[in-house]
């Protein structure tokens, strides 16, 4: 069982996430390569599963930010969404510092432009902070 007022534990969160999301929810631990060049802060990133029906993605993410600067964390991760071609996903925010985390819902409209670039149309963000 996940204790959200307890320090994050990546194999309770797993587990919480098969039983909250629909059953095809698929748990498969996959690296995601983060183009330095185009974000400001020093990131991890793991994808932990997929829902094909939500057409949904599970991250964790590593951050060493300070005092968790909510906006620019979001940024960064929407870019690093974009590269991947995600269009939603729940994203743990975790920091190397501290027992903080955050949990934030993103979503991402992505447009294909004629040089196969994307493009962003609209992004949204849903944020919860733990300690």
């Amino acid at each position: 069982m996940m204790k959200f007022n307890e320090k994050y534990n990546s194999e309770d969160f797993l587990r919480f996430v098969a039983d909250f999301l629909p059953e095809d929810f698929m748990e498969k631990e996959e690296d995601i390569v983060i183009k330095k060049r185009k974000i400001q802060g020093n990131y991890k990133s793991q994808s932990i599963g997929t829902c094909k029906s939500l057409d949904l993605h599970v991250l964790e993410m590593d951050h060493d930010r300070e005092n968790d600067p909510r906006i620019a964390i979001a940024t960064d991760a929407f870019k690093i969404l974009a590269d991947h071609w995600i269009h939603k996903a729940i994203v743990i925010f975790k920091n190397k510092n501290s027992d903080n985390y955050r949990l934030s819902y993103l979503t991402i409209l992505l447009e294909q432009n004629e040089r196969n670039k994307y493009k962003k149309n609209t992004r949204t963000r849903e944020d919860i902070l733990f300690i």
